[in-house]
């Protein structure tokens, strides 16, 4: 005789199929997120921008900001690194920011409200903070963990 609150065999194999294909989903998007939506511009490709700060949001994990001047919203991601140094420089009053930036917003984030357009190059007052070399190492280096960990995921599930 089992146990009242015993759980059946069949219930347990449907709740480990569920944790499978929620496993694999999360491998997929995972793959997803650092390769196609990995595209890094190349230098050439990039457009440079300057202007005074007139709006600067977020935190740790990245910082969406305006220039005078210009209708477009930049964000500086989590993945360039260093997001606490560029952020106490964004909100200093009066500094002139010069940054390059994907003109056609290609790394815009996926499920984004409003068109971003990345940073791939940052200075402010004439101090260069991250150079466009760092920002792509960065992105290069988080795109290569997205890869190990969707691979985990898929063993996770198996």
């Amino acid at each position: 005789m089992t146990p009242k609150h015993a759980v059946s065999p069949l219930a347990d194999k449907k709740t480990r199929r569920a944790i499978a294909v929620v496993f694999a989903i999360l491998g997929i998007v995972l793959i997803y997120v650092s390769t196609v939506g990995a595209g890094i511009a190349e230098r050439s490709e990039l457009q440079s921008v300057s202007g005074t700060v007139s709006g600067v949001e977020g935190g740790k994990d990245g910082v969406a900001f305006r220039l005078s001047g210009d209708p477009r919203t930049f964000q500086y991601t989590s993945k360039s690194l260093k997001v606490g140094v560029v952020n106490q420089a964004l909100r200093r009053e009066g500094q002139v920011v010069s940054i390059l930036v994907d003109p056609l917003g290609r790394t815009s984030p996926v499920f984004a409200e409003k068109k971003c357009y990345a940073v791939y190059e940052i200075s402010v007052s004439g101090a260069q903070l991250r150079s466009y070399d760092e920002i792509v190492d960065s992105w290069k280096a988080d795109n290569r963990l997205g890869i190990w960990l969707s691979a985990a995921f898929f063993v996770g599930g198996a």
